[in-house]
């Protein structure tokens, strides 16, 4: 299920018949642009577990293997900076601090 409520989008996960692709997806959604984006998730499972297609999974098994898939999203630098948006070259830190000062060119 998905909502979303004045920039809060809830996913509430009651099961899944692709554990590792729901893991990889909100790995995704809760890291693109540093988890600032309006449409940024935030997944919430109940504390009983989740159904997978492996058996039942507990909520720590859930959210060890959510920061797993979060890790390895992000591990490579290269990629990682450009999914989280971060500034990934003195240039663009060079624009900023212009910016900030009032011009930008």
């Amino acid at each position: 299920m998905y909502t979303e409520k004045a920039g809060v989008n809830t996913i509430v996960v009651d099961s899944t018949d692709d554990y590792q692709g729901m893991l990889g997806n909100l790995a995704f959604s809760l890291s693109l642009y540093s988890g600032q984006m309006c449409t940024t998730a935030e997944p919430a499972d109940p504390r009983t577990g989740i159904a997978t297609e492996a058996g039942l999974r507990t909520f720590d098994e859930v959210v060890a293997d959510l920061a797993r898939a979060i890790d390895g999203l992000l591990g490579d630098d290269a990629s990682g900076a450009g999914l989280l948006g971060a500034i990934v070259n003195p240039g663009v830190l060079e624009r900023l601090e212009r910016a900030g000062k009032g011009g930008v060119r």
